[in-house]
């Protein structure tokens, strides 16, 4: 079961506040981390993925 984060909570990563991110963050013992970052996470974990078969990173609409 996921941990209950405090609305005074930060993304470790972009300092995103729980209330910037509408609640969407999940955290451990004295770290936090919001949707967005995990979403660019998934993205460079991809990149490498086809960095290691030789195929060009994916175009990235922003």
């Amino acid at each position: 079961m996921a941990r209950s984060l405090e609305r005074n909570t930060y993304c470790s990563f972009c300092r995103k506040s729980y209330a910037q991110v509408e609640g969407r963050m999940v955290g451990g013992p004295g770290v936090s981390i919001c949707y967005v970052c995990i979403a660019l996470c998934v993205e460079v974990m991809e990149d490498q993925k086809r960095a290691e078969r030789g195929e060009p990173p994916q175009a990235r609409q922003r």
